[in-house]
C-alpha cells in the first residue's frame, strides 16, 4: 500500500524512489544529532529498588483476578 508523501516544499512525491528518498532525508535530519554534552547520571538517582516481575504468561483467569480485587 503505498500512501503519498510530501517533501518539505510542499510537493507530492509519487513514485516509490522520490518517497523513500525523503524518508531518508528525514531520519537523517531527526536521529543524526550531535551527542549531548550533559548526560543522565543514574548512578547518582537514589530510591531505584527492583520490582520483583516474571516472564511467564498472563491469563485471562489472572487479568479477571486481578480486575475484581480492585473493584
Amino acid at each position: 500500500m503505498s500512501v503519498s508523501l510530501k517533501k518539505k516544499e510542499i510537493k507530492t512525491l509519487l513514485t516509490k524512489r522520490e518517497q523513500a528518498s525523503r524518508w531518508i532525508e528525514h531520519f537523517n535530519e531527526v536521529l543524526n544529532q550531535p551527542m549531548p554534552d550533559d548526560l543522565f547520571d543514574f548512578t547518582r538517582e537514589k530510591g531505584i529498588r527492583l520490582i520483583n516481575a516474571t516472564q511467564v504468561d498472563i491469563t485471562e483467569e489472572k487479568i479477571s483476578k486481578s480486575v475484581n480485587e480492585e473493584q
